[in-house]
């Protein structure tokens, strides 16, 4: 698909936001086109993102780029967006400046932006990724008032690319594509493929996302599932912050792993009978393009898993469990 729209031998800078690894690895799967494509492709993010792409892409120039660097203090993502929102805006701005800087040094052709709202530049066709048009909210105002500004941003961008299939398929209503100037539906991205292999595990958990609340899940899992009879994956998605060995002494009956590659992942997740993860929209493709039965825990206070985990929850691949209900995993097992 994409590469039927940046021609062979083009430049291309492609800058996926560091929020999770989900937009991360659905970057893969593009550049591994343009790869195959003959382009020349610089990679620019930040913290566990850019550590993802340089493993996954070790001999591609990869830059660093302005940290926004979230955190989840409080359960409302508005809360915590609306305190951190000068820091935000700073960092906006610092990042259309490096971008555009990077831009007069190396003439891109094209520049492909994974929710990254500052990479963009003048002088060359700007792309735009999201599925995410409609911002979800408690309040009907804050989400009309949201989403207006959402997509005023995404017109700054030659057209925005829609990862889902044209009838919304895992999207829902978040891909409202009304006053969106130029779009395009460019299906389901995944670094995943369907592998046919003998299961090892029962359960592989999957953990990503911002802190501290990716800590605080990975604690309520392992208090909740460490008395159980089961082979048990755990894959904390982070750099060695302790030592695995420390953990396999705590919990000697769990795999753990720190972060794996893409193809590792797609072989220990396909080696497993159930996913335990976040109801990241990443993650959900990849579970759909694997036909995987998976337990999603939505992030509290983040509206957009907490409506996928709704649109879903009738999906005959899906169980959804809040965190409050943790609990409730030993049951399911």
């Amino acid at each position: 698909m994409i590469g039927s729209l940046i021609p062979s031998s083009s430049k291309v800078l492609v800058a996926p936001l560091n929020w999770g690894l989900g937009h991360a690895t659905r970057s893969i799967p593009i550049i591994k086109e343009l790869i195959e494509n003959n382009c020349t492709i610089v990679i620019a993010s930040d913290g566990n993102a850019l550590a993802l792409l340089r493993m996954e892409f070790p001999t591609i120039e990869a830059i660093e780029l302005p940290s926004y660097n979230i955190h989840y203090k409080y359960k409302s993502m508005a809360t915590n967006m609306l305190l951190q929102l000068p820091k935000i805006l700073k960092t906006y701005h610092k990042e259309l400046n490096v971008t555009q800087n990077l831009q007069e040094e190396n003439q891109f052709d094209y520049i492909i932006s994974d929710g990254r709202y500052g990479v963009r530049a003048d002088g060359v066709i700007n792309y735009f990724i999201s599925h995410q048009l409609q911002i979800q909210s408690w309040n009907p105002l804050a989400s009309y008032i949201a989403t207006k500004i959402n997509k005023s941003l995404i017109n700054q961008y030659d057209e925005l690319w829609i990862p889902d299939k044209e009838n919304h398929l895992l999207s829902g209503k978040l891909s409202d594509i009304t006053d969106i100037h130029k779009h395009r539906f460019i299906g389901l991205l995944t670094r995943m493929k369907f592998l046919k292999i003998p299961q090892r595990y029962d359960m592989t958990i999957v953990l990503s996302g911002p802190e501290p609340a990716r800590t605080v899940l990975e604690k309520k899992l392992l208090s909740s599932i460490e008395n159980q009879n089961k082979k048990i994956a755990f894959v904390r998605g982070i750099e060695k912050s302790v030592s695995l060995k420390k953990l396999k002494e705590e919990h000697p009956s769990l795999d753990f792993y720190s972060r794996l590659d893409s193809e590792k992942l797609n072989q220990l997740i396909s080696a497993s009978n159930t996913i335990i993860c976040r109801a990241g929209y990443s993650s959900i493709m990849d579970l759909y393009k694997l036909d995987k039965k998976a337990i999603l825990i939505p992030t509290p206070g983040q509206t957009e898993q907490e409506y996928l985990s709704k649109h879903l929850a009738q999906h005959p691949l899906f169980t959804i469990i809040e965190q409050k209900n943790i609990s409730e995993i030993s049951r399911l097992l």
